[in-house]
């Protein structure tokens, strides 16, 4: 049986695509419909621990959870698309991740309950789609907060990260994240901000980039977080943000510092 992956048919009847990574979504679930394991074959030969044209000693993964490939993914892994590893995920559905062009046994992507795993920290995702907008000077009251951010929201402008310095005279700084195909939309947003505020200053950063440590691990061991700072630290590598889940820790940092990050936490971490 031979189906199109990349297209579909939205609600009104009209043919139209899935988008990136539609194929990946199509078979995955035409897997779990069959009830079937689903095997995609690419041009990577599998899922390595950190993207091997960033640190050539990447370690090919034999397996990994849904959890941890949804969060790498999310994060800007790009080998899956997060929208086939949820069916996946939802369905139960084994997803094979292999070569097309060798016979060199690939990643399965696969419920992983009850294992008890022996590294802590699974893979380190790089993404490079990211600005940070710093708005300063701003009157220290929750409404101004707020508003800044519904006209973020009404723009259709997916905020990642947030930073807030202690008031200062009544004033506060507050930074964000965002991708960078938001950055017209996030440029006009700030126009209307300025309009209404002439006290505010707003800067657009486009030099960072965003690295991030996975591990379904860590949602059960501690001291996780100190020792990556602690290598940060002990390399010197400053970075702008931080924030958490349960199986992840994000960095933004400069993208100058990228390949040193990279080299140093996949070193460190033995990934």
């Amino acid at each position: 049986v031979v189906v199109a992956g990349f297209q579909g048919i939205n609600d009104e009847g009209d043919i139209t695509t899935l988008g990136r990574g539609g194929s990946d979504t199509t078979a995955v679930a035409l897997a779990a419909k069959l009830g079937c394991p689903c095997h995609i074959y690419t041009d990577v030969e599998g899922i390595y621990s950190v993207d091997p044209r960033l640190y050539k000693n990447a370690k090919k993964l034999e397996a990994i959870s849904y959890e941890e490939m949804m969060e790498m993914a999310s994060l800007g892994a790009g080998v899956m698309e997060t929208r086939a590893i949820e069916i996946g995920c939802k369905y139960k559905i084994p997803i094979y991740v292999a070569s097309s062009s060798t016979q060199t046994r690939g990643t399965y992507i696969k419920e992983m309950s009850g294992v008890i795993e022996e590294k802590v920290i699974t893979g380190l995702s790089v993404s490079d789609d990211v600005l940070m907008m710093t708005v300063s000077n701003i009157a220290f009251n929750l409404e101004n907060v707020a508003i800044i951010f519904e006209k973020l929201a009404q723009a259709n402008v997916n905020v990642d990260m947030i930073s807030q310095t202690a008031p200062m005279n009544g004033r506060v700084n507050i930074s964000f994240t965002a991708s960078k195909d938001d950055l017209f939309t996030i440029s006009e947003v700030v126009k209307a901000i300025k309009s209404e505020n002439q006290e505010v200053e707003v800067m657009i950063e486009e030099d960072i980039t965003k690295v991030s440590v996975v591990g379904i691990g860590m949602m059960n061991q501690s001291g996780v977080t100190g020792k990556l700072f602690r290598i940060l630290a002990n390399h010197k590598i400053a970075f702008r943000q931080v924030t958490t889940s349960e199986i992840s820790i994000s960095y933004t940092i400069d993208a100058k510092d990228k390949q040193k990050t990279v080299l140093v936490l996949a070193t460190e971490l033995g990934l």
